[in-house]
């Protein structure tokens, strides 16, 4: 593995190695041999460009036909060379993630590090959108975090549309969490769960989360020759509240005559049909997509547990098998496999597994016994 340079934390320090280049003279603080010997060791791989006035590192090629390597230094204190490099091998790429722009980077320039690459790809707004909405790993976990990526996507595009407001108890202007709080409402409930693939709203009434809009029936239109004159004044024969005296005698509830047509019953009893088919279908809706979230979690549980382990194996025998048992010949080295003996001399009801699926527990005249995997063989029924 070749030796990486120090990297050049000062001015001073680029200046004391471009004029040993180029006219072998060492500064004031190289006064010991022993000193003036590491400088010049360190400056054995450096070349220096005088049209450009960049230096380089030359680095021994990876085999005998390949040249050697050159690459850019960059310097520690150049912040404008760091931030035009990031800028071209992340915004300019794709976005992509830290690693991958590192390793863009290293290929052509030396003295950027790992945790300068990664802070500056964790800063960029960009980057986190996209992974937001990425699959982190094939391993997923239990816990859906669909919801929360959503709101980290909505939070970025509302963020800079959102007004800063000044806070009395800690005098400080910034952005209040009641801002924020119905676009996460809206993304938590209208993103669907990674286990049974349904959203929290759908998963609760039964059908998507839509938009309700309110407009006017289209039986009812609005009159658009109302003139003052057409004001509704009291008729002539309404007796003024003052002339209007309690009866003499009290009303009882006999007195008292329900003004109910056949017509008013007949609707109202469609009303009510209509309103039981609506809760009937409404009901039925809402169990089929609890059948088929139930459905949709069983199936992401067992995905889940094959690929949590990759060292997990499937079942090779069920409960109930029936099973040949061989001899044990690597255990056993008193018995030796004979060309001409039947391989199996035994049988037998399998139990269960264990061992992560390598032993098996099998019945065998009455008692349970534990065998190796690779010696039982199953019987076809």
């Amino acid at each position: 593995m070749v030796k990486l340079p120090k990297i050049l934390e000062t001015p001073d320090n680029f200046n004391d190695i471009v004029n040993y280049i180029q006219h072998r003279d060492f500064a004031e603080k190289y006064n010991s041999s022993i000193k003036k010997l590491n400088f010049k060791r360190r400056c054995k791989n450096f070349l220096y460009n005088l049209q450009t006035g960049h230096l380089f590192l030359k680095q021994p090629s990876k085999g005998e036909n390949s040249l050697p390597i050159i690459k850019r230094v960059v310097p520690t204190y150049d912040t404008e060379l760091k931030d035009a490099l990031f800028e071209k091998f992340h915004i300019g790429a794709s976005h992509f993630d830290y690693y991958k722009t590192y390793t863009m980077t290293y290929e052509q320039y030396i003295g950027i590090t790992q945790n300068e690459v990664e802070k500056y790809v964790n800063d960029c707004s960009t980057w986190v959108r996209n992974r937001s909405i990425k699959e982190k790993s094939d391993l997923t976990p239990v816990v859906s975090n669909g919801p929360l990526e959503h709101f980290k996507s909505t939070w970025l595009i509302f963020y800079p549309m959102l007004r800063k407001r000044w806070d009395e108890i800690t005098r400080v202007q910034g952005y209040h969490w009641i801002d924020v709080l119905l676009q996460f409402v809206i993304a938590y409930n209208k993103a669907p769960h990674q286990a049974h693939k349904k959203s929290p709203y759908e998963a609760f009434f039964g059908f998507k989360m839509h938009v309700v809009y309110s407009t006017p029936a289209d039986d009812i239109t609005l009159a658009d020759d109302i003139t003052p004159a057409d004001v509704i004044t009291p008729a002539d024969d309404i007796m003024p509240v003052a002339d209007i005296t309690p009866a003499d005698t009290d009303i009882t509830p006999a007195d008292i005559t329900p003004d109910i047509t056949l017509a008013d019953t007949i609707f109202a009893s469609q009303n009510n049909s209509d309103n039981r088919v609506s809760y009937e279908f409404h009901t039925m809706q809402v169990i089929c997509v609890h059948e088929k979230v139930l459905q949709n979690d069983e199936t992401y549980q067992n995905k889940l547990v094959i690929c949590r382990s990759v060292h997990r194996r499937k079942l090779m025998f069920d409960s109930g098998d029936k099973v040949a048992i061989a001899y044990d010949h690597d255990n056993n080295q008193k018995m030796q496999k004979q060309k001409l003996k039947q391989t199996c001399n035994n049988t037998g009801t399998v139990v269960s597994m264990c061992s992560n699926n390598r032993t098996v527990r099998v019945e065998v005249d009455g008692k349970v016994k534990t065998f190796a995997a690779k010696n039982l063989k199953k019987l076809n029924k």
